[in-house]
């Protein structure tokens, strides 16, 4: 979509701010690829721009208008969504028959271009678009370019052959991958850095209505977040093309969902796998052909989109605090897993039974202890002892999973109680370091999981290593032990 945008001749779903339609707005993105806006024109009564447009009964939520708007010029109609008028100025005059003259942000969520279309037009290519941080990755399939802007191409084994011997391509690349799940075919493909942005990585997930119905919305959701997980970065979604015959019938651009995009899509990936073209396990259209669909099994009961949100959140918070929202991901998920396999994790018996067991006991000692201080605290632990701690149900949860942990990977979890309880706060070097190295080796435990849930038998990056060493799934992080087998890869 081509920024900056102009829109004239506007109309509002609710307006509540009584503005007229004469009104211009300008929209544009900004340099961390946001959407920004401003409104401008003429407004009869001042007053109605400090309407707050609460939501009755949900505090300070504020409610979101719709717009509607032609670019002037051409025509080209436009839907803004998630609309609230931000702070504005007024030049303090009032016009006769126009009002006083007022500017205004405007925050917006979304902004779609649907052209008129026939009744026969429906969508054959989606497009979804999404910027990233750079992952060393082995693409296989290969695509020819034709034009400067991309748009004219052939993709091997994914485009119906054509004879271009006429035609001497601008150039060839190995630049997708080709999705081949039933209900779930796609390609996933880098955008050419020349059409792309300079501070990130572009990516386009291609749907075409030749290859079967378009996936629903958790599907392509769901493939979105795997790949993120594989890249070791976040996919954030900024807009989507759809076209029939070569044209275009819907254009979407819509402002990222992150804070500090640009930092984000800079700061480098920690992908769980040493993607690499030798092993099954390491070939990225070979390995998420075979994790989708244990993927789309699982996402529902063990919420395993919810999970990853956790997970990418936690990455971004500092070294040490985000400890404990990383064991936020991990518990939950253990949580989900147990609860999916109606295994009993919360206690040891049933509670009423063990009521009945020590019930005669119990008045005894609570009758010796009367005149302790601490009297009530430990009666209550005394008639919760059916149940299980914490640490004991995650035992529990890798004793079912069937994977090891390390000296390292047990102190992760001691790590993450003291920085929960107000722990060290790393005021020395060695002490920052330290933290680092539970990070890193917290991260790893988590992509482990996570790979195994999925029915992974490779070989998984150790980031205790500094990500320099790959070990077998069964292996532990942490210091090389030698009764498991390893592979080790050079720094590129």
């Amino acid at each position: 979509m081509p920024f900056p945008i102009e829109i004239s001749n506007l109309s509002f779903e609710k307006n509540l701010h009584d503005l007229s339609e004469g009104c211009t707005i300008k929209i544009w993105r900004d340099e961390d690829f946001k959407l920004q806006a401003t409104i401008e024109g003429y407004i009869e009564n001042a007053k109605s721009l400090s309407n707050p447009g609460k939501e009755e009964g949900y505090g300070n939520f504020a409610v979101e208008d719709i717009i509607t708007g032609y670019v002037k010029g051409d025509g080209k109609k436009y839907s803004l969504s998630g609309c609230i008028i931000g702070s504005y100025n007024l030049q303090g005059v009032t016009y006769p028959g126009y009002g006083m003259p007022f500017s205004a942000e405007l925050h917006l969520s979304s902004i779609t271009y649907e052209p008129e279309m026939k009744d026969s037009e429906e969508t054959q290519v989606e497009q979804n678009w999404y910027i990233s941080s750079s992952t060393r990755i082995l693409y296989p399939g290969g695509t020819k370019r034709f034009d400067d802007n991309g748009l004219q191409r052939l993709r091997s084994g994914v485009d119906p052959e054509r004879d271009t011997s006429d035609i001497v391509p601008i150039s060839m690349s190995r630049d997708f991958f080709k999705i081949e799940v039933p209900g779930a075919q796609c390609i996933v493909s880098i955008v050419p850095k020349e059409i792309g942005l300079s501070w990130a990585s572009c990516f386009c997930i291609e749907y075409r209505s030749a290859w079967g119905p378009f996936p629903k919305k958790e599907v392509k959701e769901a493939i979105e977040d795997l790949i993120s997980f594989l890249y070791g970065a976040q996919f954030i979604y900024v807009g989507t093309t759809k076209f029939s015959e070569n044209e275009i019938v819907e254009q979407r651009a819509v402002s990222p969902s992150v804070i500090n995009v640009k930092h984000k899509c800079q700061n480098g990936t920690r992908p769980p796998i040493q993607f690499n073209n030798q092993f099954d396990w390491g070939k990225i259209e070979c390995l998420i052909n075979t994790l989708l669909p244990v993927y789309l099994e699982k996402m529902d009961s063990l919420n395993l989109s919810g999970i990853l949100w956790r997970y990418f959140q936690a990455i971004d918070i500092a070294i040490g605090v985000n400890l404990p929202a990383l064991s936020s991901a991990l518990e939950k998920l253990a949580n989900n897993y147990l609860k999916a396999g109606n295994v009993n994790y919360a206690t040891y018996m049933d509670g009423e039974q063990f009521s009945d067991l020590i019930g005669d006991e119990l008045k005894i000692i609570e009758e010796k202890f009367s005149s302790l201080p601490y009297k009530d605290v430990m009666i209550r632990k005394m008639k919760s002892a059916y149940q299980r701690g914490s640490n004991e149900k995650m035992d529990f949860f890798f004793s079912l999973l069937e994977l090891q942990r390390s000296k390292v990977e047990k102190k992760d979890l001691q790590k993450r109680n003291s920085m929960a309880h107000g722990g060290s706060d790393a005021e020395s070097m060695a002490e920052v370091k330290k933290l680092i190295l539970h990070t890193r080796a917290y991260e790893t435990l988590f992509h482990r999981v996570f790979l195994r849930i999925l029915g992974y038998t490779g070989y998984y990056i150790d980031y205790y290593h500094d990500g320099s060493v790959s070990k077998h799934i069964d292996s532990p992080s942490g210091p090389i032990m030698t009764e498991h087998k390893c592979l080790y890869y050079k720094k590129r």
